[in-house]
Formats: structure tokens, C-alpha cells, sequence
């Protein structure tokens, strides 16, 4: 007995590894569910089991327990078998005898005492004239700062309000000078004076500002002398005489080796008119190299709060970059904690909690280059788990949230700082006050530890797990200011700095005290601006080096000892020009010369990842996937892996996930004789050196094998750079096979904008680099049969070139490049349905249906000579009988080809709702498989719209032009149309149609719908357009939904109802229209077959005044003019063959 795949609908679930059916029949393999886990082990048949084809059905749902419910980002997922070889290898790494910042130098020279970095720059000053002062201040108290501080550098801000300084003599001018009066001596190094208008009146610590001051004294000052200094402005300020002045005074250096609290002459305001950061303030400077235990013991009281906390500032030239500042795993070696800042696509990513599995929660969000590199910001992280609640929190502000994140943070084993695990993914830039806290700290909380050093007043300070404020400035330990101390040594040994006094940003006091000063303003009309050249001498940091010399265990990577020495330095020269005239190298105390040995990894199976299909997650903001949406993945190339048990990954926990495979029993067309992997991973695209990655791969062939396909899979992403490389940028790549080029291939999807998942909550319309947010992604597949038989075969991929400018995200490709092998074609005439495009329900073919035309389905060549005939039957529904379509083409062995059949036959139709689809005699001849000729698919029905309805059009305010709106008969001949159309209008035409089967279709030749956000307001300036069908009532009966993309549709009928069972016999209709009329009538006929018919037009009393005869006819409209008669009632008689139809028709 023949048995048929019906999909979906005849499933057998695999229970046990020996359970069997037969050919035609079809398996269902659970892999995983929207509840459980996204990777494991799988049961599989056996391999006793033949396939026909193995289909892949991988459904997404939205996660309620988060926000947003669907993930908000496009994301790349894979689904990843992992082949099992039960081979042990062991991999060999040689080893140097020292390293130094992750880096093995050939030689390193050193020295026992501290070396040099010089800096060479010019100081400039000026002699503007002083012509009047004023003394600001009773100099009755005495104060440190601006001028003296615990601190080898230092910075203060102080105000000045206008009416003080108009109180004491001066008035708007020109300021020319400033004076402090001193009780000491104090030499300082880039003492730097800025002053600026403000409308404050008083200093408060969260309003410390940094911008806008006019730099008015930058120089090295001594200050010798005790009593008036005075400081001559190298650039003037001029004061405006009513706006109070704000001073900024810092330096880099000082000589005072203990702080001198009567170094200034001062006086005390009734307000607060200074803020001091004057106490000693470092910060440690990572380079990629630095990875630091901490000690985990008080993450055990982790499970369902935490905050972390640091400020940083991201080294420019480094970032982005694959970079994690914290990172923490539990005993299975599962993250638990996890902060990439930010990750190699610019991204920030805050990882917290896997409740013991190895799954995570994350929120994550596109950082510009000013927030991770280049300036000082406090960074929060905090988890609620038991509100679900994760936050990202930017100088105490909510920067990124998410919620349903409840995964608990209990069982951290190890916790690094600076990077990850195994020494990867090192931070670079610069990190400040890092403190971690069993708790979620409050906005408030956060606000303050920003700018203050964390004490017991703190009303969380018994939740403080970890608190370093890196404030010790020398050394190798970093001490936890907690309770609980965690000191953690700095492994890798990274830089202890300061902030050079005018980068200080926290650690303020406030006062009431200010410094006494004189301002003195005059003129710099007859000023000399000039310069000294000055070279400072900047101690270098000490170097850790680690040394691996274990005689006794060679083959080993464990450090034997460390050195903390000096890097050897040159001494340079310059004149007074400052220009550098010679050089001198300082001996060295020790020069290390490197060596190699080598030492093995313990043994591990071979493992090989095979990617079974790609997806890019949606655009989740607003998006509801309701009980789920499914994609399709056709995997039987992968046949031979599919068989026992199979370990399996899948999804990227953006979304909830159903996996599940359809083996489908039987015999395949050619069976899969091997498999090659070619190219795998990401492939940089900033310059050339691509194509020293993707070089030409040559693969050994079997002697039995006849046929052979290369798959490539690429998706290409970064963008932002020169041609928007490589997510917007299409590509012309060739494929070279042996030497030769075989194939051209352009890398692009044009078709995103038709992506059946629509609308999404961002730019899901723009075509890119081979894939849609949204969307599978589509392999390249090339033939290579015709070079077999040969014992081997040589691919080469090769990338249009190209070279990136650096700006943007760095563009890259992801490729998995395969060969598959295949024996001898299984048959020789043989065709299969593919797919049923419509009519079907699934979402998937949503924008087709559903349908009242034509039926599309997509046959394939499963015979080894060409396809060049074939039949198809079809019918809808359970009774009637088949239509057939005589196909005829050239279609060669394993390719594809969508067909549109006839329109179906709809009278023929009794209710039940599915469609059901038949080949044969391919090629004339007997089809030699015939468990593949025949699908079913589950339908919806059109609906019934009244045969007169409205249109209600308006156009968008700016693209008009792109649309078109028409609506078409079963037969896709257009009966209403409107084109041409003006932007920013709207458009309501009354549409009367004859009994029959119609599709309306609005196109958007742009892409972009009747609305898409990125064109509105605020980013852009366009106005949305709307469709809604409407009854003469004006009751809406459609409205379209204005964000489609490329197209929209709506099938539907007139004068019946396709659920009905009365119309499963057929039945003549008969439309007249319009009616009233003021002179023609159109008169619409649907007969259920041709034949002769008779018009009779009588007046209201039965009188005749016309009689017309036609001859065959089926589905035809005639037109009556009788505007010649007068206006009343008149009766439309139609005499068919076996009825006779009676109309009543009004004459205005």
C-alpha cells in the first residue's frame, strides 16, 4: 500500500532507538522544547534507518518572563551538531622560558633600579600688562589647597561671586593675572589655572564641571618666596562683570612631601565655595595581559542580588575589542558572572546568574566609542533575580534594563578580574574603584559611591563583598577595603596611575574655605608670547616577567618564578629648540635571552562542530510570535551524523526554543558518501589579508563517489566603515575549483523586505549581507559533479577585495564552507513536492494566503536524467475531483523550481480545509519513488467581502510614487487599479465587483511599507499612509497594517462564503451593477458551465423593450446601455439553460 507524507500532519514519535515504520513514513525527533535546555545529547534512529530527507523545524516563541518578551537585538545564532570521532589527541605548545605582559620578546633587557621616560614639550608664558587689583577675601584663615595636598597631585574648584569681586574694586575688564598669597615653599610641576562664567552661587560635589573653561596658566611654578605670588595669564579672560567666576586649579606634581594646611592665606564663606580632591587617588592601567584572581570565598553568599561597580575609561586605540573586566564561573566551569566591556562589536554585555546550568541571563546594549574608551565613566551592574529585574546603570543613571531574568548566582568557584577564564579576552584601559555588593544598590545607593570612597556610613556596608579602591600606588596587591579581605596580588602587573591632577573627577570635599587671592586685570596689547622647552622624567613602572625553567618537568606550562625589574631605557638629548640631538643607551642589569620547549595538552576526543543552520534572531521591541513561528531547514546532507545519539546545540536564548527533526523513512535520491569541512569561523575583512585565511583547501575524494556539492554559508557582518562593510555591502566573490574559476557568487539578500515575519521593531526591511533579521539563512550550493571521478578536488574561496578605513565596527564574515560526497543517483525518473507555497496556513507563507487563485508548490528533480514533463493533480478539500497541469521544463538532477498551477476550482470545495498535491509520470514515464509525489497541507479559507465595498487610500508625505495598489480575479487579470499617485493624499473610491475570487495587493516598490519608523519622526520626516477596505456604512472590514515591507495582500470572494457547505454544489451567479445607474449596467456572470443565454429587459408593468441572445457563455460581463429611457424600475430577466434569473434595475 502507498503511503504519502502529509506534513505535519501522519507524525510517528521516536520513543525508543529501534523503533521503525516504513518508507514514506515520518519520525519526529524531539531535540529540545520551549522549556528545557538548548543543548544535549538526542536520540536518533539508528543507522539501520534509511532517510529520504530530514527536515529541521525550529520554532521560536517569545519569553514572557522577559522584557522585552522576544529579544530585542538581531542576533546570529547557530545550530551546531558535534560529531563524536571516539579519537584522542593531544595538542603540542611551545613554550617560552619567559613572558612579560602575555608577550614572549626574543631578548629582554633589564635593570635592577628604576628607569626612564622622558617628555619633551614646550611651556609657554607671556608679560601682559596689570593695571588694576583687587584683593578678594580677609586672608584671616590659612588652607592647603589648591596649593598643597597629601597627594603628589592634586585639583580644586573654587568660586568667586561677582559681587565680591565688585566689592572689591574691579570691575569687567580684561584679566590679566592672578595672586596667591603663600606661608611656604612648594615646587609644582604643570600647575594649570582655567576659569570660566557660571551662574552658580555654591559648589556641590555631583556638580563637579569639566567643560568649557578657558585655560588661562599652564607651567611649572616655584613658588620661593613667602607672601604675594603672582601668576601672569598666558591667555587673557575676559570677565563680563556680573557673572560669578569659577577657578579650576591643579597640578601634576609637588615637592611638599606632607601636606601644609597653613600653605595659603584664606578666608571662610557662608557658603560652600571650594571642592578638594587633594588625598591620594590611582587607578591601575590593564593592557590586555593582566588577569587576576580574586579570592571567591565571599561570592558564596551570592544568589539573588548583586551590584558591581567601577569606574573606567577604555584605551581608544584598542577598543572594541573582545574584552571582559570581570568574569566569574562555578564548578562546572558554566559562567556565572560576566562583564564584556564592551565586546568586539562595540556592544556592552552584563551576563548574571544560571541557577547551576549552563545557560545565562544578559542584557546588552550598543555602546558608542566615547562611552567605552576615551573618558572616565562609573559603570553599574545589578541583578534582582527575584524580580527579575537586571540593570546597566551609566553615572548613576538606568542606561539598559531587562526583566524575567531570575536565574540565581549561587556556586562561583573562580572569579577573575581583567579578563576571563584561561587568560582571554583581556580588559584594556584604565579601572577605578571596583566594588562588588550582595545586593541591588538603589539609584540613590549608586549616586553615593560615585564620587566618594566607600565607608561604614554606607547604609549598605554590610552587604560589601569586595571593595578596592587601588589607591596604594605602588606594589603588587590590590587590598579589599572590606570587611572581608580579599587582597588579590596583580598578576600581570598592571600600571599604577594618577590623574595628573586635572583628570580628577571623584573624591571631593567640600568647604567653606577658599584661597585669599588678587585678580588683576590690564591689557595683553604689548605682550610677548614665548616658550620654554622643558623634559620631564617620568619613572617607568616596574615589569613582572615570568620565568618557566622546570628542568625536572619540562613538558610543562607552570610558572617557576617571577622577576620585578626595570625595562633598560635610552637617555635623550635635546636642545633648546627641543630638538632631539642624540641618544644614549643605559646598560642593562640582566638581558634575557628566550627559548622554546615544548609540553602537551592532557588527551581529548576529537570532537568536530558541524553547523546544521543559521538563524538571525528578530527585532524583538513589539514583536509577538504568539504560540510560535516556524522555520524550515532542509538537513538531510547531513543524513550520516543523524543517527544514535547525537549531542547538539541550539539558539541564543533571545527567545524561547522548539527543535525538533522530521525524518522522513525511505530511500534518498543520492546517498551521502563524506563530508568535508573547508573553511570555519569568523574571517576579518579589513584589508587583503582575508585571502590568507581563506586559501585554496584540497580534499581528498572517494573512489566510489559520482557526485560531490559545495555548501558555503556567509553572512557578513560590522558596519560603519567605508561601503558600509560587511553587513550592507554586496559582495562579488568567485569560487575557484582547481585552479579555475567555476562560480560566481554574489553575496546578498535583496528580499528582507518580504520577510514573512513582519513587522519588527527595527530595520528588518534593509537588505544585507546574505541574511534578514528574522530570517534563516539560505547556504550558496555549487555542483561539482562534473569533476569527478578524480581522487581529489581544490576549492578556493576567494573575497572581492577589499580595505577598510577603521571606522565603524570591524567588518568580518562568518563562513562554514563544506563538500559533500554522494553515491550514484538512487533513480532515474523520479520528481518530489517540495513545498507548498499556497495555498497553506503556515506562518511562514503567510503573505500568500490565503489564496483564491492559483496554487504555487516547488518541485524537485529526485531522478538522474533532466526533468522535462511532468503531471500534477490537485484538488482543495476532500471530495471532488483532481485538476491536472501538464508541466513541462528543463530541470536537471537535484534542482529546484517553484510552478503556479491553475486557478483551483473552488466549487468543487466541501469544507474541509486542506489542499492536497500529486505529481507523476515524470518525464512520460513511470515515477520510480512514489513515496514522495504527494503533500497535504492545512489551509485557511478567503474570507467574503460585500460586492460593493470602499477604499480608503492616503498615501505617505513623501513616497507616493513607490506605490500601487490593484485588485485581480483568480486568473490575475486586474479589474481595479491605482497608480500614479500623490504624496500626502487621500484616495476613497467605491469598488463594485461580480460574483468571483479576488486578491487585493498594494506594492511598495521602495520597500518600506505606507509607514517604517526610521522615516518618521525624530528620525526622519515623513507621515504615515494607511488602507482600510470599509462597507458602505463605513464599518471597517479590513485594516492593512501600514509597516509591510515590500507588499501586502488579501484574498477574498463575493457573493459566497467558502466555509458554506451549501456551495459545495455549483451554482450560477448572476451581478449587476451599478444599481442605480444613470444609463449603463454592467451585468456580471459566473455560470457553472458555457452556454447559450437570453436578456430580457421589461418595465415595471412587464412591457418588453429589449431582447439580446449570446451564444457560450461562462464567466463573462456584458454591458446594457439604456440611458435612452426614462428613469424608473425595470425588471433584468436571464434565461439560462436550467434556471431562469429575475433583477430588478433602477434608472436615475
Amino acid at each position: 500500500m502507498q503511503k504519502y507524507f502529509y506534513l505535519f500532519l501522519f507524525l510517528f514519535t521516536l520513543s525508543t532507538s529501534n523503533l521503525k515504520a516504513g518508507p514514506g513514513d515520518t519520525i519526529v525527533v524531539q531535540a529540545f522544547n520551549f522549556n528545557g535546555p538548548r543543548e544535549g545529547w538526542v536520540q536518533f534512529p539508528s543507522d539501520t534507518v534509511s532517510y529520504e530527507k530530514v527536515l529541521m523545524l525550529y520554532t521560536l516563541k517569545c519569553n514572557p518572563a522577559q522584557s522585552p518578551a522576544c529579544g530585542e537585538w538581531d542576533y546570529i545564532t547557530y545550530t551546531n551538531l558535534f560529531e563524536h570521532t571516539h579519537q584522542y589527541d593531544s595538542t603540542m605548545h611551545m613554550q617560552p622560558q619567559f613572558t612579560i605582559n602575555g608577550d614572549a620578546p626574543d631578548t629582554l633587557k633589564l635593570m635592577n633600579n628604576v628607569s626612564w621616560n622622558y617628555h619633551g614639550y614646550f611651556q609657554y608664558h607671556n608679560n601682559p600688562s596689570i593695571v588694576n587689583t583687587a584683593i578678594i577675601g580677609l586672608g584671616n584663615k590659612t588652607m592647603a589647597a589648591p596649593l598643597s595636598s597629601t597627594s603628589m597631585d592634586a585639583r580644586s574648584q573654587f568660586i568667586y561671586r561677582a559681587s565680591d569681586i565688585i566689592a572689591a574694586g574691579l570691575s569687567a575688564d580684561t584679566l590679566t593675572a592672578i595672586k596667591f598669597y603663600v606661608n611656604n615653599v612648594n615646587d609644582i610641576k604643570n600647575l594649570k589655572i582655567r576659569i570660566k562664567h557660571t551662574n552658580l552661587d555654591s559648589l556641590d560635589i555631583p556638580n563637579i564641571i569639566n567643560t568649557n573653561f578657558t585655560l588661562v596658566y599652564d607651567h611649572h611654578t616655584n613658588f620661593t618666596n613667602t607672601g604675594w605670588n603672582t601668576l601672569l595669564f598666558t591667555n587673557p579672560f575676559v570677565w563680563n562683570g556680573s557673572s560669578n567666576l569659577l577657578i579650576d586649579i591643579s597640578y601634576r606634581e609637588q615637592s611638599l612631601s606632607t601636606i601644609d594646611n597653613g600653605f595659603l592665606a584664606a578666608d571662610s564663606t557662608s557658603y560652600i565655595s571650594s571642592l578638594q580632591s587633594t588625598k591620594p587617588d590611582f587607578n591601575l592601567k590593564l593592557d590586555q595581559a593582566d588577569f587576576m584572581p580574586i579570592p571567591a570565598n565571599s561570592l558564596q553568599q551570592l544568589d539573588s542580588f548583586i551590584t558591581i561597580s567601577f569606574w573606567s575609561k577604555g584605551d581608544a586605540n584598542i577598543l572594541p575589542a573582545k574584552t571582559s573586566v570581570i568574569n566569574a564561573i562555578d564548578s562546572n566551569g558554566n559562567r556565572v558572572l560576566n562583564i564584556h566591556h564592551p565586546w568586539s562589536n562595540g556592544r556592552i554585555f552584563w551576563d548574571a546568574g544560571n541557577s547551576y546550568t549552563n545557560s545565562y541571563d544578559r542584557i546588552d546594549k550598543a555602546a558608542t566609542p566615547n562611552e567605552f574608551a576615551n573618558n572616565w565613566i562609573f559603570w553599574t551592574f545589578t541583578k534582582n533575580a527575584k524580580t527579575g529585574s537586571m540593570r546597566i546603570y551609566k553615572n548613576g543613571v538606568v542606561w539598559k534594563q531587562g526583566t524575567g531574568k531570575t536565574k540565581l548566582m549561587k556556586g562561583i568557584k573562580k572569579i577573575i578580574f581583567g579578563g576571563m577564564q584561561a587568560n582571554q579576552n583581556g580588559y584594556a584601559g584604565n579601572i577605578d574603584e571596583l566594588s562588588i555588593w550582595a545586593t541591588e544598590l538603589s539609584a540613590n545607593d549608586i549616586k553615593e559611591i560615585m564620587y566618594h570612597d566607600i565607608n561604614s556610613s554606607h547604609p549598605q556596608y554590610n552587604k560589601l563583598l569586595y571593595y578596592y579602591s587601588f589607591n596604594e600606588g605602588q606594589g603588587f596587591t590590590a587590598h579589599d577595603l572590606s570587611n572581608n579581605g580579599n587582597d588579590f596580588q596583580l598578576v600581570g602587573l598592571p600600571e599604577w596611575n594618577n590623574y595628573a591632577g586635572i583628570n580628577r573627577m571623584k573624591a571631593f570635599e567640600k568647604s567653606h574655605l577658599r584661597p585669599q587671592i588678587m585678580l588683576a586685570s590690564g591689557s595683553f596689547a604689548n605682550s610677548t608670547l614665548d616658550s620654554n622647552f622643558v623634559v620631564d622624567s617620568i619613572p617607568q613602572q616596574q615589569v613582572m616577567v615570568i620565568l618557566y625553567n622546570d628542568t625536572v618537568h619540562p613538558n610543562t606550562n607552570k610558572p617557576t618564578d617571577t622577576l620585578l625589574m626595570y625595562k633598560a631605557y635610552y637617555r635623550y638629548l635635546y636642545n633648546s629648540q627641543g630638538q632631539l640631538y642624540d641618544s644614549v643607551f643605559v646598560n642593562p642589569d640582566t638581558t634575557l635571552v628566550n627559548a622554546y620547549h615544548p609540553y602537551w595538552d592532557a588527551p581529548f576526543e576529537v570532537v568536530k562542530r558541524w553547523e546544521i543552520g543559521r538563524f538571525i534572531t528578530p527585532y524583538g521591541n513589539g514583536l509577538d510570535l504568539g504560540d510560535g513561528f516556524t522555520w524550515v531547514f532542509d538537513v538531510s546532507d547531513f543524513e550520516p551524523l543523524l543517527h544514535d545519539s547525537v549531542e547538539l546545540k541550539a539558539g541564543n536564548w533571545q527567545e524561547l526554543l522548539d527543535l525538533k527533526f522530521l525524518c522522513i523513512e525511505g530511500t534518498p535520491a543520492r546517498k551521502v558518501n563524506g563530508i568535508h569541512k573547508i573553511y570555519t569561523g569568523t574571517y576579518w575583512y579589513h584589508n587583503q589579508t582575508i585571502e590568507s585565511h581563506l586559501k585554496a583547501v584540497t580534499i581528498g575524494l572517494k573512489p566510489n563517489s559520482t557526485g560531490a556539492k559545495l555548501r558555503l554559508t556567509n553572512t557578513g557582518h560590522g558596519m560603519g566603515g567605508n561601503d558600509n562593510c560587511s553587513e550592507f555591502c554586496p559582495r562579488n566573490n568567485t569560487i575557484k575549483v582547481n585552479g579555475q574559476v567555476a562560480f560566481n557568487e554574489y553575496l546578498w539578500r535583496d528580499n528582507c523586505d518580504h520577510n514573512p515575519l513582519y513587522p519588527q521593531g527595527g530595520t528588518w526591511i534593509y537588505s544585507r549581507a546574505n541574511w534578514c533579521p528574522g530570517a534563516e539563512v539560505s547556504p550558496y550550493e555549487y555542483d561539482l559533479s562534473s569533476y569527478l571521478p578524480d581522487d581529489s578536488i581544490t576549492i578556493d574561496y576567494d573575497m572581492q577585495p577589499y580595505v577598510w578605513n577603521g571606522q565603524g565596527s570591524a567588518p568580518n564574515y562568518r563562513i562554514e564552507g563544506y563538500v559533500f560526497e554522494y553515491l550514484p543517483a538512487a533513480f532515474t525518473n523520479d520528481a518530489s513536492i517540495e513545498d507548498i507555497v499556497a495555498p497553506n496556513n503556515k506562518k511562514y507563507y503567510a503573505r500568500y494566503n490565503p489564496m483564491v487563485g492559483s496554487p504555487k508548490i516547488i518541485i524537485k528533480n529526485t531522478g538522474k536524467d533532466t526533468l522535462k514533463s511532468l503531471d500534477i493533480e490537485y484538488r482543495v478539500g476532500g471530495r471532488g475531483a483532481y485538476q491536472t497541469y501538464h508541466w513541462t521544463g528543463n530541470l536537471p538532477f537535484m534542482a529546484k523550481q517553484e510552478i503556479t498551477l491553475d486557478a483551483l476550482k473552488w466549487w468543487d470545495f466541501d469544507g474541509q480545509k486542506y489542499f492536497t498535491c500529486r505529481v507523476k509520470n515524470p518525464n512520460g514515464q513511470t515515477d520510480e519513488y512514489p513515496y514522495n509525489n504527494e503533500m497535504r497541507t492545512n489551509i485557511d479559507v478567503a474570507p467574503e467581502y460585500p460586492s460593493t465595498f470602499i477604499i480608503w487610500f492616503r498615501t505617505n508625505s513623501q513616497s507616493a510614487s513607490q506605490n500601487k495598489l490593484y485588485i485581480e480575479d483568480r486568473y490575475g487579470n486586474v479589474v481595479y487599479s491605482k497608480v500614479n499617485l500623490t504624496n500626502n493624499t487621500f484616495y476613497r473610491d467605491t469598488v463594485t465587483l461580480p460574483y468571483g475570487y479576488y486578491r487585493l495587493r498594494l506594492e511598495d516598490t521602495g520597500g518600506n511599507g505606507l509607514r517604517f519608523w526610521a522615516n518618521m519622526p525624530p528620525y526622519g520626516n515623513e507621515t504615515a499612509g494607511s488602507l482600510q477596505l470599509r462597507r458602505l456604512n463605513k464599518w471597517v472590514i479590513k485594516n492593512f497594517q501600514p509597516d509591510f515591507g515590500r507588499e501586502i495582500s488579501q484574498s477574498f470572494t463575493v457573493g459566497f462564503e467558502l466555509g458554506e457547505e451549501k456551495i459545495n454544489e455549483p451554482k450560477n451567479m448572476v451581478t449587476v451593477y451599478p444599481n442605480p445607474t444613470i444609463g449603463r449596467v454592467n451585468i456580471a456572470l459566473g455560470l457553472t458551465q458555457a452556454q447559450d443565454i437570453r436578456l430580457t429587459l421589461l418595465d415595471i408593468n412587464g412591457r418588453l423593450i429589449r431582447s439580446i441572445d449570446k451564444s457560450n457563455i461562462k464567466d463573462q460581463t456584458l454591458q446594457l446601455n439604456i440611458d435612452e429611457l426614462p428613469k424608473g424600475i425595470y425588471v433584468l430577466r436571464i434565461e439560462l439553460k436550467d434556471e431562469t434569473i429575475i433583477k430588478k434595475v433602477i434608472l436615475q
